[in-house]
């Protein structure tokens, strides 16, 4: 055989090689996030609904996809209430609201 069929040859299987380690890579990444993201939802459903069994069976039947989606919709809102404030007419009335 030629050298440069046997260069050519190695090169592109060597950059194929190259291609599937990074795109294996990429993929335990993202499931190491997912995995630590579950565990997450698992803490605070523990933490909010008081360790209900049904709520951990649903977390743990969701997807990766769904998964991800959840905990964005939770850090949005989170911050989201984080930033809010209430007016000032009601939030001058509020202490005495809350006293009864």
């Amino acid at each position: 055989m030629d050298k440069k069929l046997l260069i050519g040859l190695g090169l592109a299987v060597s950059t194929g090689g190259a291609a599937l380690i990074v795109l294996g890579a990429f993929k335990t990444v993202r499931k190491v996030k997912v995995r630590r993201k579950r565990k997450q939802l698992k803490k605070l459903a523990k933490k909010y609904f008081k360790g209900n069994q049904k709520v951990l069976d649903i977390i743990d039947g969701l997807s990766s996809f769904e998964v991800r989606v959840i905990f964005k919709i939770w850090e949005k809102t989170g911050q989201k209430a984080q930033n809010f404030k209430f007016p000032e007419a009601i939030s001058s009335k509020l202490p005495d609201v809350v006293k009864g």
